[in-house]
C-alpha cells in the first residue's frame, strides 16, 4: 500500500528503471520544452503533478505527459502544445468532447473555441481525443505543474531485479 511519496519513487519501484524529478519553478519554459521533448522521443514515461486547483485540473492529481506538436496560432505565432492525460475516469455526466474530470479549460483545452486554428486541429488530430486527453502550452504546462518526473524506460527496456535478502546471504 502506497500512502505518500513521490512519482520519481512510485515509477522506480514498479519498474525498477531510473527515475528523475524535475521542479518547473526551477527551469524556463524553454529547459521544460527540451527535457519533455527530448523524453518523448525516447518513448520514456512522463508524469506530472498538479498541487493547486487551476483551470479544471485537480491538486493532489497526477497525470502523463504523452506527446507535443509546434504549429501555428491564429495570429501566426508559433505556439508549442504539450498533450497531457487525466488517468482517472470521469465521474458522472462531467465527461465534454475529450475531456473528464480533472482535465484542462484552459487555453487550447476542448472549451477554447478561439485558439484552435484549421492546422493545429489537423496537428493534434484534436477531434480524436481520447476521454480524459488534452494540449495545453508549454507555458501553461510550468505555471500548472509544480513538477513533472522522467522515467527512463522505454520498450526496449531491460529490467533485472535481485531481492536483497537472497543477495545478503
Amino acid at each position: 500500500m502506497i500512502s505518500s511519496g513521490t512519482q520519481a519513487e512510485a515509477a522506480r519501484f514498479l519498474t525498477g528503471a531510473p527515475s528523475k524529478e524535475f521542479e518547473t519553478n526551477r527551469q524556463t519554459v524553454e529547459e521544460i520544452w527540451m527535457s519533455v521533448t527530448n523524453a518523448i522521443r525516447h518513448e520514456y514515461l512522463i508524469t506530472t503533478a498538479c498541487f493547486i486547483e487551476k483551470n479544471g485540473l485537480i491538486a493532489g492529481h497526477g497525470y502523463v505527459v504523452k506527446d507535443f506538436i509546434v504549429g501555428k496560432d491564429a495570429s501566426g505565432d508559433e505556439v508549442k502544445l504539450i498533450k497531457v492525460k487525466n488517468p482517472y475516469k470521469p465521474i458522472g455526466d462531467q465527461t465534454l468532447k475529450g475531456t473528464s474530470h480533472g482535465a484542462w479549460t484552459g487555453q487550447f483545452s476542448s472549451l477554447d473555441t478561439t485558439s484552435w486554428t484549421p492546422e493545429l486541429n489537423k496537428l493534434t488530430k484534436f477531434d480524436g481525443l481520447k476521454t480524459g486527453e488534452f494540449y495545453m502550452t508549454a507555458e501553461d504546462f510550468k505555471d500548472s505543474f509544480k513538477y513533472y518526473t522522467i522515467t527512463y524506460m522505454h520498450i526496449a527496456y531491460k529490467h533485472s531485479f535481485i531481492e536483497k535478502r537472497e543477495a545478503i546471504s
